[in-house]
Order: C-alpha cells, then sequence, then structure tokens
C-alpha cells in the first residue's frame, strides 16, 4: 500500500503504511522484515526528492541485508541508490 500510495503522490499515505511496516517488523523482531521496511522507506523518500534521506536509509537496509546475505534484495536496493544519485546529480 505505501508504494501503491506514493505512485499516486499521497505521501502522507504512504508514510503511515512504512510506519506501520517498521512498527510490525519491530515487534516481530526480523531482520529481513526490518531491511525490507527500511528499503520502502527508502523508496517512498526517493519519489519525494528527499535525496539525503532515501540514501541513508538504503544504504542502512544494504547493510542490513548484506549481513543476512540476501543478495537479491541487495541488489534490489544498489539499484535504488544508483537511480538516487543519478537524480540527486541533476
Amino acid at each position: 500500500m505505501a508504494e501503491v500510495s506514493s505512485d499516486e503522490g499521497r505521501f502522507d499515505d504512504a508514510q503511515a503504511h512504512v510506519e506501520q511496516a517498521k512498527l510490525h517488523a519491530n515487534s516481530a523482531n526480523n531482520a529481513y522484515v526490518q531491511a525490507r521496511a527500511m528499503r520502502l522507506q527508502a523508496n517512498v523518500w526517493h519519489r519525494q526528492c528527499r535525496f539525503e534521506e532515501a540514501k541513508s536509509e538504503a544504504l542502512s537496509a544494504v547493510d542490513m541485508l548484506e549481513k543476512l546475505g540476501a543478495t537479491y534484495q541487495v541488489r534490489l536496493v544498489r539499484e535504488l541508490l544508483e537511480r538516487i544519485d543519478h537524480l540527486n546529480l541533476t
């Protein structure tokens, strides 16, 4: 729902869904779900052109996902980082 809301420009709704995902991940004490929620947060901030915040969150997600050995998810976040860097330069 966060991505759909973000796609539609409803960033307050997107943020609420991200926060709910983060709370769920933290209460479950699940590092993988926490990292996925961080990737989602970075994506929403990227769409809002909040590049520094998005980059910081994405780098934290990469660190956590690498420790978990989640190579596919790491690749997705690195692709997001490339998009952030590209848009931040233009």
